[in-house]
């Protein structure tokens, strides 16, 4: 008889062991193929645990007489219930599913069999409702991780590297010098040393709202007249009015397109993994771009993109208590955004600060602050700028020379006190606000807003993958395409609550 109550201690150790291991590979600490290898000895010990308790339970039954028990009756999958998938590993199983057949569809190409024809397609969950500031949108790329012994030099794979010395291409080590140097065999560091790019942080401002259609309507009151006053025993009283306009939004598409060989998904595992990473971070990396500086369909109708004129269609307009100079702002151009810049014209900041100093861009901050309280009745949440002018704010000194977010040892302004070993940087506000600090707004401007009352991020459906050699010619070539692509659009329903702020001498 097996042991029943060590059975089920390991099945709970068992689940807990997946979800850490989930963490992992969704942190990027564990790459897909150690992940892959860990899934397929978990499955095998969860069966024998499986099979363990349907065994127990068995015997159980006949004892007690009941004709012997019904195994599935542990619950519907026939598993112990502490490993029920979640819905996270049930989704890996299936993508996982999927590119095991796209790639036994690649293997029968190469094999000249002719059966390796298909098209297949998954989704890429996008967290809908509230996202906590600074999360990411969740995705799941799952790729059969290999040692790469084919590295194409173009993302097709079509081309294959040249021989000789590492002087001459980067693609093949150097043979060492010496009479041994052609036989000594190198070592393969497995993986890729990928780029860095900022992250993506605007999205993350607002809030989101899933629809079902590509137009977004709503209703907004304009204006009231209130007229109410002390009237006289039989006067004729005063009449109030209100006022409302209807306003649309639209979705708009971002989408790319990435082409491979069956070559490449068969032999450079590791590459394939990254191309399919790089595909969907484009999508979302634009979308930040856009978020900001889109200028409407076929893509979103940017933030930036509302700051003066008059609109029927949706509302415009920033708090502006000052008349400056309307310019034109290029985001999306800055090192590390890895997307193709969008140009808005016609920005026109609210204030203008003749003094660019840590000191005056603390000032005109608090003044935009101020603003959007007074004439708005609504409290900012966040400062968007960029890292260079958020340096110029935090490096400020006070007349004897203390820094006045704190020393560089940690040390809060005017004390002795040790901020931990995370140091006084961490979560470091201003007038009790939370400064995100992006390349991508330009040097010289300053959004202040309330993000979260202001709008909401707009997503029909999630962000969709779809890939097929079915494409033109892509069965003839052996050639794979994929698809990525998301709906997505900006509603600002109340621009007011944003003030654009220009410091002299920016960009």
């Amino acid at each position: 008889m097996p042991n029943v109550g060590a059975l089920k201690q390991r099945a709970v150790e068992l689940k807990r062991e997946v979800s850490d291991k989930i963490k992992a590979l969704e942190n990027d600490e564990i790459t897909t193929a150690e992940f892959t290898q860990y899934w397929e000895n978990s499955e095998k010990e969860n069966a024998e645990i499986s099979k363990g308790i349907k065994a127990y339970n068995h015997a159980m039954s006949y004892r007690n007489g009941d004709g012997g028990g019904d195994p599935a009756s542990l619950n519907p999958s026939g598993t112990p219930p502490a490993l029920e998938p979640t819905a996270l590993q049930r989704q890996y199983q299936a993508n996982l599913k999927t590119y095991q057949d796209m790639r036994a569809c690649a293997q029968a190409n190469l094999a000249n069999k002719g059966s390796g024809r298909g098209t297949f397609s998954f989704d890429v969950a996008l967290k809908a409702g509230r996202e906590a500031p600074g999360s990411q949108a969740e995705v799941s790329l799952l790729t059969q991780g290999t040692n790469a012994n084919m590295m194409g030099a173009q993302t097709s794979g079509a081309t294959v590297p040249p021989t000789g010395n590492l002087a001459q291409n980067q693609y093949f080590y150097a043979t060492p010098p010496g009479t041994a140097g052609p036989a000594i065999v190198p070592e393969f560091i497995p993986g890729i040393v990928e780029m860095r790019f900022y992250p993506n942080v605007i999205a993350d401002l607002f809030p989101t709202f899933p629809v079902s259609s590509p137009i977004a309507t709503y209703v907004k009151e304009t204006a009231w007249n209130n007229q109410s006053v002390g009237t006289p025993e039989a006067a004729t009283k005063p009449t109030s009015t209100s006022s409302l306009t209807r306003y649309t939004e639209q979705v708009g598409k971002i989408a790319n397109l990435e082409r491979v060989t069956d070559e490449l998904i068969q032999d450079a595992g590791y590459f394939w993994g990254l191309i399919q990473r790089r595909g969907v971070m484009g999508v979302t990396r634009k979308e930040e771009v856009d978020l900001l500086a889109g200028t409407g369909m076929p893509s979103i109708n940017g933030l930036l993109n509302r700051t003066q004129g008059t609109n029927t269609s949706y509302p415009v307009g920033f708090t502006a208590p000052q008349t400056v100079t309307a310019q034109s702002v290029t985001i999306g151009s800055a090192v590390g955004s890895g997307a193709l810049p969008a140009t808005v014209t016609g920005v026109k900041p609210g204030r203008l600060t003749t003094d660019p100093s840590g000191v005056g861009t603390a000032e005109a901050i608090l003044a935009a602050i101020t603003d959007i309280r007074v004439l708005t009745f609504f409290e900012p949440d966040a400062v968007v700028l960029n890292p260079q002018d958020w340096t110029t704010v935090r490096l400020a000194k006070d007349t004897t020379g203390n820094y006045l977010g704190g020393s560089f040892f940690g040390y809060s302004w005017g004390e002795r006190v040790d901020a931990g070993p995370t140091g006084i940087e961490e979560n470091l506000l201003l007038w009790g606000k939370r400064m995100v600090s992006t390349p991508a707004m330009p040097p010289g401007l300053v959004l202040v807003g309330d993000f979260a009352d202001a709008g909401q991020v707009l997503r029909l459906g999630g962000l969709r993958v779809d890939i097929t050699n079915l494409n033109g010619f892509d069965f003839e070539q052996n050639v794979w395409t994929m698809r990525i692509e998301e709906r997505v659009g900006l509603l600002v329903d109340r621009p007011e609550l944003f003030e654009l702020i220009a410091l002299a001498g920016g960009s």
